[in-house]
């Protein structure tokens, strides 16, 4: 848990003397720096590849819907037709109920839900790192050292979906900026910036799922 400090002074102009990483308050006032940016670029890239996967998902779902549905119409139609136009009904309805399992297997595996998982959890840690790094008095190195560790833990291999990060077209993506304090006092920055923001997101989705549930 992050322990934040209380200790500092009101707000004052950017002063661009400060050493980097002298202290917490220091960081408040500092152009990001390219590291904390490239790190913060490598967290949206995780995240938007999280994203793509969980949509990616969310077709395919769709698509075995559509196919169920279309197999019990083929079936009702099937049987009110004579001959040859029946038979092509029937055939049609196993093709698609075949095609159920093949998704399911294929987009819609174990595999697939892994990778989803692994994107979103280095995602998540990327950014706890990034606010951590503002309040409290840790490095650039130390934040750098931190990000590598998440990247690089057996536990969590990320070999397939290196490739699918370093091939990602980040031209035409809108990001969200980094979340820098930007003067402000770090308890109040990081409450309103990571857990209001958080707790607005939950709410957001929660509403969106009982919204989708009536």
């Amino acid at each position: 848990m992050v322990i934040l400090s209380s200790s500092l002074s009101s707000a004052r102009p950017s002063d661009p003397r400060i050493p980097l990483n002298d202290d917490i308050e220091a960081k408040q006032y500092l152009v990001m720096s390219p590291t904390v940016q490239k790190i913060w670029d490598q967290q949206q890239k995780w995240s938007i590849l999280a994203s793509r996967k969980r949509n990616a998902m969310a077709k395919w779902r769709n698509i075995n819907f559509y196919l169920i549905f279309a197999s019990t119409c083929l079936q009702v139609i099937g049987s009110q037709l004579p001959g040859t136009l029946g038979k092509v009904c029937s055939v049609a309805r196993i093709v698609s109920l075949g095609a159920v399992p093949v998704i399911n297997e294929f987009k819609l595996g174990s595999d697939e839900l892994a990778d989803h998982v692994k994107c979103r959890q280095v995602a998540e840690m990327i950014k706890s790192e990034v606010y951590k790094y503002y309040a409290t008095e840790d490095s650039e190195e130390a934040l750098k050292k931190n990000v590598d560790k998440i990247l690089n833990d057996d536990d969590r291999p990320l070999y397939g979906l290196l490739l699918e990060y370093d091939g990602m077209d980040m031209q035409d993506v809108e990001t969200r900026p980094i979340p820098h304090p930007d003067g402000r006092e770090v308890t109040e920055w990081y409450n309103e910036c990571r857990l209001t923001d958080q707790i607005k997101f939950r709410e957001r989705k929660m509403g969106k799922m009982r919204k989708n549930a009536r």
